[in-house]
C-alpha cells in the first residue's frame, strides 16, 4: 500500500473536524483556513485569527521565493547575531534604559546565535554554498564558450570578446557594476 493510498486527498472537499450531535463527523465545509465550520466555532475570533495565519502562510509558501537551505540558515544566524549585538551595544552604553525583557532577549539571542552558528557549521552550509556557486560559474562559462564558438569571430575579435567578458565577470564578482549598458 502506497503513502498516497494511506493519506486521502482532502484538498478538493475538506470537511469540518468537529463531531456532530449524532456522533458522526460534521459534513459541512470548514471556514477558509480553519479546521471547523461556522456552526462549530469557525467564526470565533481566535479561530478566525488562526485561520488568517494559516492562509497567509499557505500563500507565502505558494508564491514566495524558494531559497536554498544554506541561505536560509545563514540569514537566520545573521538575524540572531544582529539582535544580540543590538542589546550588547545598549549594555556597553550603560544599559540604564534596558528592561528585564531586553536582558532576557539578549541572553536568548546569544544562545540562539550560538546554536544556529553551530548548526551552520555542522550542516557545512558554507561548503555547500561554495559548491553551488562553483557549479553556477561553470554553467556560465560553458554558455559563454558555446556562444563564442557559434558566432565564428576572427581571432582578434574573439580575444577582445573574452577580455570584455572576463572584465565584466570580475566587476560582478568584485561587487562592482558591469560596464556594459543594460547588463
Amino acid at each position: 500500500m502506497s503513502y498516497v493510498e494511506l493519506v486521502p486527498d482532502t484538498r478538493e472537499h475538506p470537511r469540518c473536524k468537529a463531531t456532530a450531535r449524532s456522533g458522526e463527523r460534521c459534513k459541512l465545509p470548514p471556514v477558509r483556513g480553519a479546521l471547523v465550520c461556522k456552526s462549530h466555532g469557525g467564526h470565533a475570533p481566535q479561530v478566525l485569527r488562526k485561520a488568517q495565519q494559516r492562509v497567509a502562510l499557505a500563500e507565502a509558501l505558494k508564491y514566495g521565493e524558494r531559497r536554498h537551505p544554506w541561505a536560509v540558515l545563514l540569514d537566520t544566524v545573521h538575524a540572531a547575531d544582529v539582535l544580540m549585538r543590538d542589546v550588547r551595544m545598549k549594555l556597553e552604553e550603560g544599559g540604564s534604559d534596558l528592561t528585564p525583557q531586553d536582558l532576557t532577549r539578549f541572553v536568548e539571542s546569544v544562545e540562539r546565535a550560538a546554536r544556529l552558528a553551530r548548526m551552520t557549521i555542522d550542516a557545512r552550509a558554507l561548503e555547500f554554498m561554495a559548491q553551488h556557486q562553483r557549479a553556477e560559474a561553470e554553467t556560465v562559462a560553458r554558455v559563454l564558450n558555446a556562444a563564442l564558438a557559434a558566432v565564428s569571430l576572427e581571432p582578434e575579435q574573439e580575444a577582445a570578446m573574452r577580455a570584455a567578458m572576463r572584465r565584466e565577470l570580475l566587476a560582478i564578482d568584485g561587487g562592482g557594476r558591469p560596464a556594459i549598458a543594460g547588463a
